[in-house]
């Protein structure tokens, strides 16, 4: 519970608790797959807001929302990555030089999937079929 003296952190506060939702561009899932992979799947938790309003300069920081937003972020990154980004995304394959084996992001699965080459078919130098 954060509800604690002014002197020594949070104030009391009456609000009632809401639900926040992530937003997305519709065209993001075809035109930015991994980019809509991620946000799908990105959480933050109540210390996360709180630290990011903190930052905000309605909540004693100075920085605006995007600014908060964005100092957040640079300072989880590696967490970020390890929690919700496979490798697949944040370091993949130049698909020029994909093997039968390596693990690419298939955007028709939303998943890193091993590439394969099915009977009669033949895998493209630039990773269509």
């Amino acid at each position: 519970d954060n509800n604690q003296n002014a002197d020594t952190g949070g104030l009391t506060c009456d609000y009632a608790i809401e639900t926040l939702k992530k937003l997305a561009d519709p065209s993001m899932e075809s035109d930015m797959p991994e980019a809509y992979y991620v946000l799908s799947r990105l959480q933050l938790t109540d210390s996360d807001l709180e630290t990011m309003m903190a930052a905000h300069s309605d909540g004693g920081g100075t920085l605006s929302s995007q600014d908060a937003a964005c100092e957040y972020l640079q300072s989880n990154v590696q967490s970020i990555l390890d929690s919700y980004v496979p490798t697949c995304i944040y370091q993949p394959k130049d698909m020029s030089k994909v093997s039968i084996g390596d693990t690419v992001f298939d955007s028709d699965q939303m998943a890193c999937s091993d590439v394969d080459c099915p009977t009669h078919q033949i895998l493209m130098s630039d990773g269509t079929r």
